[in-house]
Formats: C-alpha cells, sequence, structure tokens
C-alpha cells in the first residue's frame, strides 16, 4: 500500500484500546492518524449509524478538522439483539460475566459485533461499515478488552481475547472491515482532490 503519506486525520474517542486497533491499518495506507480523546454525544437511537453520525458532527464541531468516530454495537441473537447500540453500557454494568449469566443454558448463541465508522470534514460525510458473525463462548478467556474474552468469530475456534494476545484479531475483527473500507475510499478522495 501506498508509501506517501496522507493528509493528517483526526479519531476522536474516549476509548484509546480503539485507536490502538484502527492506527496500524491506517498508517498501513499511509494515512497520518493523531488521537483525541473526548467524550463524544451519545444520542438515543435504536441505529448504531445514526449515533456514529451524531457522534462525528460533535466531533467535527470541536476539531474543525478532518475526523473519523467508530461505533459499534454487540449483537445476540437469542436475546433478541441485545446489547446492540448499548453494548458500552451493558459491559460496564453486567461485564462479560453477566452476559455468560444471560446466555446459561441457551441453544442459540450465535452473535454478531457490527462496527461503524463516521468520516466527516465539514463539506463531506461518510458511513462505512463492517460485520463479523461468531458465536458467545462458555467461558471468558484471557485477552482483549471489552467482550472480545467472550466472542469466538466464525472460522476460528479462539475468541477475539485470545487472537489479540496472537496479534491475530485484524484478520477477523468487525473494526478491521470498516476502517479499511474507509482507508481505501480516503486514499480515492485525497488522489482525486490532488488531480484538480
Amino acid at each position: 500500500m501506498g508509501q506517501t503519506k496522507i493528509k493528517d486525520i483526526y479519531f476522536a474517542s474516549s476509548n484509546s484500546n480503539k485507536y490502538l486497533e484502527i492506527e496500524p491499518i491506517l498508517r498501513q495506507y499511509g494515512i497520518v492518524s493523531h488521537f483525541a480523546k473526548m467524550s463524544l454525544q451519545e444520542i438515543q437511537s435504536e441505529s448504531v449509524q445514526q449515533i456514529a453520525e451524531a457522534k462525528c458532527t460533535n466531533a467535527f464541531d470541536y476539531l474543525q478538522k478532518p475526523v473519523i468516530i467508530e461505533d459499534d454495537g454487540f449483537y445476540l441473537s437469542s436475546l433478541k439483539g441485545f446489547p446492540g447500540q448499548y453494548s458500552s453500557f451493558v459491559y460496564k454494568t453486567l461485564g462479560n460475566q453477566g452476559i455468560l449469566k444471560l446466555m446459561q443454558n441457551r441453544a442459540d448463541r450465535k452473535a454478531y459485533f457490527l462496527s461503524v465508522i463516521a468520516y466527516g470534514d465539514g463539506h463531506t460525510f461518510k458511513i462505512f461499515s463492517g460485520k463479523t458473525r461468531g458465536m458467545i463462548s462458555k467461558l471468558a478467556t484471557d485477552g482483549g478488552w471489552g467482550f472480545d474474552p467472550i466472542f469466538v468469530p466464525e472460522n476460528t475456534i479462539k475468541t477475539y481475547g485470545e487472537l489479540s494476545l496472537l496479534n491475530r484479531k485484524s484478520f477477523y475483527s468487525h473494526r478491521h472491515k470498516s476502517i479499511e473500507k474507509f482507508s481505501k475510499w480516503y486514499i480515492k478522495k485525497r488522489l482525486r482532490y490532488r488531480n484538480r
């Protein structure tokens, strides 16, 4: 991927773990990024996309620089999509052990993660999404953060947590999928701008 470094962009979040996941991917594409640690206003909405859009608008209004934010949801099939867009709040209140208790004796352990990247620069606004399907493990493992220790993505028998310890989470990650889509689009956007 490109050797030429592409115009600086900010990643706004209160969660530095997200930035640690996406920065190496942006760097692979030659995109220089900076972490802007900030708490973003979260609207009440059933849509992760709408939440991401509002956060991105909020971040751009504050920074006045090209910015991306990432919002995600964790959806459990047998719990009718819970916790979905409320994943962060549910993790803080129930944790992984709380989710495993809710899943006790449930045959359907299917789940998926949805990641939404929102980009804004005052002129252009775009959304990119990535989804990874998988299962809820019976026990929490070591490694990773958030729900990583209890989510086993498709085509592996290891949790996100275990894959993180092996530096292999990016092969399956929902966040990796969405930030790659963004990076490919952003490179083309910058090239079109330069060639005007």
